[in-house]
Formats: structure tokens, C-alpha cells, sequence
């Protein structure tokens, strides 16, 4: 070893090192274990902030848990007090209807719902008002093959009818269009071309 020292680690144990490393602040240890048993962070350590974070604590700003004592109240001419009603005019009183009385739910569905669209619904709601309608079979009606099905359409007119849909495979899905409706699909929803 060129310019070899011998140095005494905290531990107790003398060990040799050169000097660069100690010019360098390192060789200071025998080991790593020693290193990270006896090291210390050098005192006067500052940081440069480049970005001062607007979430930082600020001297003379009250920290936001610990701001008031226990049982002190925050802003007693706010708070709820027992026995106080918030809005006595639009509370439900005693021999009121209740407004949604002999409704099936809150909302009505199928053509009473006012945002009802019929055969004009986009590919997806009318993909996925089928497929709550239409039971869907243990394996592929034209093949018999058990596999991830697909809702097909039959007459390529994609209409709101239960009659007008059925559960095919992928690849008998594709057959299937190709052969009896093609580009019905892509003529009929032309946001679906890619």
C-alpha cells in the first residue's frame, strides 16, 4: 500500500488505510459494521432550499391538531347545539307523503326514465342492457367449445330486442359477421372504427 497509515477505529482495533482516504473523510472504520455503529452526522449541517413548500409549518401559525385544548370549543356560535334543527321549513313532519311513496325506486328505469334513448343508444349501453337481459350459456351454441363468449348481433340492425342477440365464441363471433353481416357493426356505431 502506498502511503500507508495506520488508524485506531472507535471499536478499539487498529487497522491500515491510506491517507487519500482520509483526505478523503473516508478510512475512518475497520469495518461496516463499525461504520454504521459509530458514525455521526457532522454538526452545522445545513440544506440549501431551492422550493419552499407552501404546506411547511410557519412560526406564529397554530399547529392544526393540537390548536385548541381538550373540551375547548372551536367557535361556539356555529356549532351544533343538542336539540337544534337545522332546517325546520323542508323537514318531513308527521301526516306528510313521503315525495317517492308507491315508487318502485328512486329512479324509473326502462323507457320512463327520462334519460331513456331506445334504439339509439350507443354500442356499450346497448351491449350492456343486453347482457343483464339475456341468460348466458354454458359454452358456444354454434361450436359447443367452453370459452370466454361474446354477445353477437343477429340481424346487424343492433336493435333493443332480447330475439335479436345471442352468446357466440370469439372466433365463431368473427365468422359469424363476416359471413352473414358485414360492417353492420361499424356502420351502425362509426365511433367503434379504428
Amino acid at each position: 500500500m502506498s502511503n500507508a497509515v495506520d488508524v485506531v477505529c472507535p471499536c478499539g482495533e487498529t487497522f491500515r488505510t491510506t491517507q487519500r482516504l482520509l483526505d478523503q473523510g473516508r478510512g475512518k472504520y475497520c469495518s461496516k459494521a463499525c461504520m454504521y455503529r459509530y458514525r455521526t452526522r457532522p454538526s452545522g449541517l445545513t440544506y440549501e432550499i431551492k422550493v419552499e413548500n407552501k404546506a411547511w409549518f410557519k412560526p406564529g401559525h397554530a399547529p392544526t391538531a393540537s390548536a385548541f385544548k381538550p373540551g375547548e370549543r372551536n367557535s361556539p356560535a356555529t356549532e351544533f347545539k343538542p336539540g337544534q334543527r337545522a332546517s325546520p321549513e323542508t323537514e318531513f313532519k308527521a301526516g306528510h307523503e313521503p315525495w317517492n311513496l308507491g315508487t318502485s325506486g328512486v329512479m324509473p328505469s326502462g323507457p320512463e326514465h327520462p334519460g331513456w334513448t331506445g334504439d339509439s343508444a350507443g354500442y356499450d349501453a346497448l351491449h350492456d342492457w343486453v347482457r343483464k337481459r339475456l341468460v348466458k350459456p354454458e359454452s358456444c351454441p354454434a361450436c359447443g367449445k367452453r370459452k370466454p363468449l361474446d354477445l353477437s348481433n343477429i340481424s346487424g340492425k343492433y336493435h333493443r330486442k332480447i330475439s335479436d342477440w345471442q352468446y357466440l365464441c370469439r372466433s365463431c363471433h368473427f365468422k359469424y359477421d363476416r359471413e352473414n353481416i358485414p360492417g353492420a357493426m361499424t356502420a351502425r356505431f362509426p365511433e367503434r372504427r379504428k
